[in-house]
């Protein structure tokens, strides 16, 4: 599996107080009437997250994502995450509002984000998100950093299967299999994200969001289970639901069903009232 962007994607960097962040832009020249932008997960990079999505969205929206800075020596809080995605949004966009997208730990990122700077969002998409980390969440992390403080050869095995549902692992060859577990072997870029994972709580923060917002959950999720996306649905006045029926990798299990339904909503936000579950004609 690939896991960068197309050459006709931009790279830059913008300042974000001692340190640059990674930004990649579909449409630089602002061709598209429409700007989305990316919040990337626990497990890595924007490329190796949104590889897929992200020239699938491009096609008609400009579309923008970064990688989330992790530097030594600096108290990485969700406000020290949500304070990045502020600096690039303000960088590529000015005054003009996007649609927010966060998938994991970056539709954390996003809730936050949205709570407290209604004026930057115009539209959210939660992906995979949660609302207050619980105790089936804690166990799994508490394994992840055995695993990974001991070097334990097993990291990635159990990342992948935490990670991805049943039919996407049965339907790998082999070499995509190893592939796919060597990938996630590779715990560093994780970690301060995974430690900073057990302390989530958004409770105050879900009625300060007014966008219309759209969550999507994920029916066989073992890292976010469904019960979250139902929270946040519940959680937020301007709601809608979809759930798909993968694991939490959904980004790479099921993009083209993520697009559709992401189209949909950028497209026109309101056509279906707060509240509504939507049809998953896919499923």
């Amino acid at each position: 599996m690939s896991s960068d962007f197309p050459p006709d994607v931009r790279r830059y960097s913008v300042r974000f107080q001692d340190t640059s962040l990674s930004c990649y832009d579909s449409d630089p020249e602002r061709t598209k009437s429409q700007t989305i932008v990316l919040l990337h997960g626990s497990g890595g990079t924007a490329a190796g997250t949104f590889w897929m999505l992200l020239p699938m969205l491009a096609r008609y929206f400009r579309v923008v994502t970064f990688d989330f800075a992790d530097p030594i020596g600096v108290d990485l809080s969700l406000q020290f995450y949500r304070e990045q995605a502020e600096a690039v949004i303000s960088a590529v966009d000015g005054d003009q509002k996007v649609c927010l997208l966060g998938y994991s730990f970056g539709a954390v990122v996003a809730a936050q984000l949205a709570a407290q700077k209604p004026l930057l969002i115009s539209s959210l998409i939660l992906v995979a998100g949660w609302v207050k980390t619980d105790a089936q969440q804690l166990l799994r992390n508490d394994v992840w950093r055995e695993l990974y403080e001991s070097s334990h050869p097993s990291l990635g095995k159990f990342s992948v299967l935490m990670n991805y549902g049943q039919h996407f692992i049965n339907a790998r060859t082999p070499g995509e299999l190893q592939e796919l577990i060597r990938t996630h072997n590779l715990g560093d870029a994780r970690s301060a994200k995974m430690k900073l994972n057990r302390t989530v709580d958004l409770s105050d923060d879900l009625r300060k969001i007014e966008a219309p917002t759209l969550v999507v959950g994920c029916e066989l999720d073992q890292t976010a289970p469904i019960r979250h996306s139902h929270m946040l649905f519940g959680g937020i006045e301007q709601a809608r639901l979809f759930e798909i029926h993968c694991g939490h990798g959904v980004v790479v299990e099921r993009p083209a069903e993520l697009l559709s339904v992401v189209q949909d909503f950028m497209s026109q936000p309101d056509r279906l009232p707060p509240g509504s579950i939507i049809s998953n004609e896919h499923a």
